[in-house]
């Protein structure tokens, strides 16, 4: 009787499923709609690539509360071919996305990652050329770790620095951990503590203030942390740490 009850609830749970699908709701068709739209044309493949993870994203939740058990079955239909994903960011690149970069360099997933190798070298030069403008930002940020790190270009520090700097200038907060970092692996605990002041609860496991300061006397702690409030000030020295004195 039981095993009967329980065929019985699994067979109506499919029926359901089944018929839920077919139905299509409404972020699903907006799903279709954007593929479509994703799958056409050459202009604008940075905003169609967003429009179209956005709208996966919201056929995937309601897939996921229509279908309960059997999402796992369905709900992965919903997911962007990884090639067409790839082409919208290809094109963006080519044509020069700053939030394209950003991407492709900050949080690429693994169908983006071969990008980097090709458009290293266009990074930097958009960097290079940039007017200091808010939407600079993550570009700055991503050229500064490939100098940072040596990724496909010689490692270069001082250009690093400049970069990452800019970046936090610009808001890009998450640059202050970078420099924090890099600053630490190098020895360079004066700037490592100024940057990890900035970092604040960004760099609690990675670079804390609190340890960097066992490596510095007190008097150089004080200026530096009256430096820190100062958003011009991106590198210190003896010289600047002695004035604040």
């Amino acid at each position: 009787m039981h095993l009967k009850f329980a065929a019985a609830f699994l067979i109506a749970g499919l029926a359901a499923a089944i018929s839920g699908c077919d139905q299509a709701p409404s972020p699903v068709k907006q799903l279709q709609e954007a593929r479509k739209v994703a799958e056409s044309g050459t202009d604008k493949p940075w905003e169609r690539l967003v429009a179209l993870e956005v709208a996966a994203k919201a056929a995937q939740d309601q897939c996921g509360k229509e279908q309960g058990f059997f999402s796992f079955t369905y709900c992965d239909e919903l997911t962007p071919p990884a090639k067409l994903e790839a082409k919208l960011l290809k094109l963006a690149l080519e044509q020069g996305s700053k939030a394209a970069y950003g991407f492709a360099f900050l949080q690429a997933p693994y169908w983006a990652q071969d990008f980097q190798m090709d458009f290293t070298s266009r990074l930097l030069s958009i960097a290079g050329e940039s007017a200091g403008q808010k939407d600079d930002r993550l570009v700055l940020r991503a050229a500064g770790r490939v100098l940072r790190d040596g990724t496909y270009v010689l490692k270069d520090t001082q250009r690093a620095a400049s970069y990452l700097g800019l970046a936090w200038a610009l808001g890009e907060e998450g640059a202050a951990r970078d420099l924090a970092a890099m600053y630490g692996d190098i020895n360079d605990f004066q700037n490592a503590y100024l940057w990890s002041l900035r970092c604040m609860a960004a760099c609690a496991n990675a670079y804390p203030s609190d340890k960097i300061e066992k490596r510095l006397d007190p008097a150089t702690i004080l200026g530096i942390q009256k430096l820190a409030g100062d958003k011009t000030v991106l590198t210190v020295s003896a010289s600047n740490i002695k004035g604040q004195s």
